[in-house]
């Protein structure tokens, strides 16, 4: 059996967890959630050696709009082909205006949209200035073959890569229960406020952690 890829298996344990309890799994809206939720999940798995059934092919470094793993994107094509994960385009409604706000709530929620539109459809893949211009962004959901894939995953290891495994698994439920319901720019914040040695060539850096 080929080694089970953790960034597969983190990205299926990420659209499968509920950001609610007892709630199945929303979609992930956007691949900079996505990116950003998978780089928490990695933060926060305890130490793990690797085995003979396990490939660790997780690799964030500091790139233009955070810390990114780039093979990402092709995983994320490979297991939409394959059918165990639903990508469909949601049209976004276009940048905003800046307007007078009456509160604090209001103010965020606009600059969200307007960092989600302006710099962050698409954001860290190459086809970025395409989606921006398309005005679309990806919504991510696991489907029943990859759920089925999961359990199968899962059932299939034993040993220290069954370890390895429910140790992914948890860090990615841990994870999407606690950040996945927050806004985008709350999101970002908390990462670049937390991990600065991962945003050090970030273009948005001053825009994340400006006065909103």
């Amino acid at each position: 059996m080929a080694a089970i890829s953790v960034r597969k298996l983190a990205l299926l344990a990420l659209l499968d967890a509920p950001d609610e309890p007892g709630k199945p799994g929303a979609p992930i809206v956007g691949v900079t959630r996505l990116q950003k939720l998978l780089f928490l999940m990695w933060k926060g798995l305890p130490h793990i050696s690797p085995t003979r059934d396990i490939r660790l092919d997780l690799i964030f470094r500091p790139e233009k709009f955070g810390p990114a793993d780039f093979d990402l994107y092709p995983d994320l094509d490979f297991l939409v082909t394959l059918g165990h994960v639903s990508r469909r385009p949601r049209p976004h409604p276009g940048r905003i205006e800046r307007q007078p706000v009456s509160d604090r709530a209001d103010v965020a929620d606009a600059t969200e949209r307007e960092l989600s539109y302006t710099y962050l459809i698409g954001d860290e893949s190459e086809g970025g200035s395409l989606a921006i211009a398309e005005g679309t962004e990806d919504e991510y959901s696991i489907t029943p073959t990859g759920r089925k894939l999961l359990a199968r995953i899962l059932s299939s290891v034993d040993g220290p890569g069954k370890a390895v495994c429910e140790k992914v698994v948890a860090a990615a439920r841990a994870t999407r229960l606690q950040y996945g319901p927050w806004p985008l720019q709350r999101l970002l914040r908390y990462v670049y406020t937390e991990y600065p040695d991962m945003t050090t060539g970030s273009e948005i850096r001053e825009r994340v952690l400006g006065q909103y």
